[in-house]
């Protein structure tokens, strides 16, 4: 059994794994997973639970010509880590947007000397 990550996911490396007709698992680029998973509808309670956070469901490949099966997996406290940090960078953009509202709104000191 090999297992890989999406860094070694290349067609050389798969040719050469299968040649030795061994079993292999590994990460496929986020990107791909449309093309894996574009006429699949994925629901997260029927994925079975691995451990704490952590769930899978294994689908089909939709190509008939192998025999590959991907395993769909979720991460939930990763899932609540990514949301938290986007609601702390957004909350972060909004303070910075509000200061240069205020910045812009504020007459400046040239127009004020020029209008007197």
């Amino acid at each position: 059994m090999f297992v890989g990550d999406r860094g070694m996911l290349t067609t050389k490396n798969v040719e050469s794994i299968q040649k030795q007709n061994q079993k292999y698992v590994m990460a496929i680029p986020r990107h791909w997973s449309k093309k894996y998973l574009k006429k699949t509808i994925i629901n997260e309670e029927c994925m079975e639970e691995l451990s704490k956070d952590l769930y899978a469901v294994s689908i089909d490949s939709s190509d008939s010509n192998t025999n590959e099966r991907l395993m769909l997996c979720l991460n939930t406290q990763k899932r609540e880590d990514d949301q938290a940090y986007r609601t702390h960078c957004i909350e972060k953009i909004q303070k910075e947007l509000d200061k240069l509202k205020e910045r812009v709104n504020q007459p400046s000191k040239i127009i004020t000397i020029l209008s007197r």
